[in-house]
């Protein structure tokens, strides 16, 4: 999710707002009752994403809401762009289209999509598409696919060094994750479901490894996913991506902590606690 004036665009994006838009309304993904927002303030591109109940009551900074799909009837109230993220286990079609459909009424220009599928949906519904990370955008053949595809944006695969993303070359808007635990898997059978039960569960599950470390579980509208126990923090490292902006996903933080990281990334304060640089330095093994 991006928004920003034009004097503060890279080439990409002053092209984005070439072909009809005022401002370049830029989203990225995934997990329930999720709401991303972009601030624009300190550095170019950042991205950010929120749980409705993380919304911290000081949005200063922010321009920009992407939330879940599911959630499209619970538009808050704002001045702020809004735009919508499909799921990227899709169980029922029709509901989809409906709900994209009510988006597009709603006045939402934007789509979020994990997958080739979504961003047919999304045109369907005469929405904006973007991709998401879960695109596996891992070179340059795959950059040029999206854009012949019809995305305005792409998230760059996670698997990527920070020096092969920068030598992607994209002609369109390129996004890296800056922070947030990824999501490990996605699975059609919840593990938590079959071990404790839904109950038990209460939508904060988590699995715990053999060395005692623990991965939280969210579910969603028919699938669930598995994240990493500690979160990406590049707050320090941006620059060395070489995107245009930057993706922040929240997934247990409080709106407090959500704050935090938010004015951390503002002023490119060093992260703290414990934390991962995922692959962009040491790639994949």
């Amino acid at each position: 999710v991006l928004t920003m004036g034009p004097g503060k665009l890279t080439e990409p994006l002053r092209e984005l707002l070439a072909r009809g838009a005022d401002e370049a309304v830029l989203l990225t993904d995934p997990a329930l009752e999720r709401i991303y927002v972009c601030t624009d303030a300190g550095r170019e591109g950042e991205y950010i994403y929120r749980l409705v109940e993380q919304m911290c009551g000081d949005l200063s900074g922010l321009s920009g809401i992407v939330l879940p799909l599911e959630e499209v009837e619970r538009l808050p109230k704002t001045d702020l762009p809004l735009a919508v993220e499909i799921p990227r286990g899709m169980s029922n079609e029709g509901r989809i289209k409906e709900l994209l459909s009510k988006a597009s009424q709603y006045g939402v220009k934007w789509a979020v999509c994990g997958n080739i599928a979504a961003v047919e949906l999304a045109k369907g519904a005469g929405l904006r598409p973007v991709g998401d990370f879960s695109m596996n955008i891992f070179n340059s053949a795959a950059v040029r696919t999206a854009h012949a595809l019809g995305l305005e944006a792409i998230t760059a695969s996670v698997e990527l060094r920070a020096s092969e993303m920068s030598a992607l070359g994209s002609d369109i808007p390129l996004g890296a994750v800056v922070y947030g635990r990824l999501p490990l898997m996605l699975t059609r059978n919840c593990p938590i479901k079959n071990g404790l039960g839904c109950a038990a569960c209460g939508k904060k599950g988590y699995l715990t490894d053999r060395k005692g470390v623990t991965f939280p579980v969210r579910c969603r509208e028919g699938y669930s996913e598995v994240f990493n126990s500690c979160p990406i923090r590049m707050e320090d490292r941006i620059q060395s991506l070489g995107a245009d902006y930057g993706v922040l996903y929240f997934t247990l933080e409080s709106p407090e902590e959500c704050r935090a990281v938010i004015d951390g990334y503002i002023n490119g304060v060093a992260p703290t606690g414990e934390f991962t640089r995922g692959l962009y330095f040491r790639g994949v093994e």
